[in-house]
């Protein structure tokens, strides 16, 4: 009787050849990811295009500002110079708040104004991206 098959040697040397076969796509594809990651400092780019004033409310001593990324990527708000008339404030000195730092696309996000000067409808908001100015007033303000 005449056995047809694969000798032993040559099934184990097909199965080393399938896993390495699929180690390799599996490497190829996780590499392929990997390197598509977008660079975070590129991802979080602002851009003068990529943000809009929504909306405002508040005080003659604090002023709420609704804004949104209009963007396709998600930005540092944090990294927008804030400007009231002539002075720029500082966030890490208390003069505004953001409800959240790493705003999605196209995402609302918040901004709260509290300076020792009394805001009017007159003040002049502004944001400041790559020396544009985005402005805004606000007319909400009692």
């Amino acid at each position: 009787m005449i056995r047809k098959g694969v000798t032993p040697v040559v099934a184990i040397v097909l199965l080393i050849g399938v896993t390495v076969a699929a180690s390799g796509a599996i490497y190829t594809m996780v590499n392929n990811s990997m390197n598509a990651q977008q660079d975070p400092s590129e991802r979080l780019q602002v851009k003068p295009s990529t943000v809009e004033f929504e909306s405002c409310w508040g005080t003659p001593d604090k002023a709420n500002f609704s804004l949104r990324n209009t963007g396709s990527r998600a930005i540092n708000a944090s990294e927008i110079p804030v400007r009231v008339n002539n002075t720029y404030l500082e966030q890490s000195d208390g003069d505004y708040t953001l409800d959240k730092n790493i705003v999605d696309p196209q995402t609302m996000y918040t901004m709260s104004i509290d300076i020792s000067e009394d805001l009017s409808r007159e003040s002049r908001i502004a944001l400041v991206i790559d020396g544009e100015n985005i402005r805004y007033q606000c007319r909400n303000l009692n």
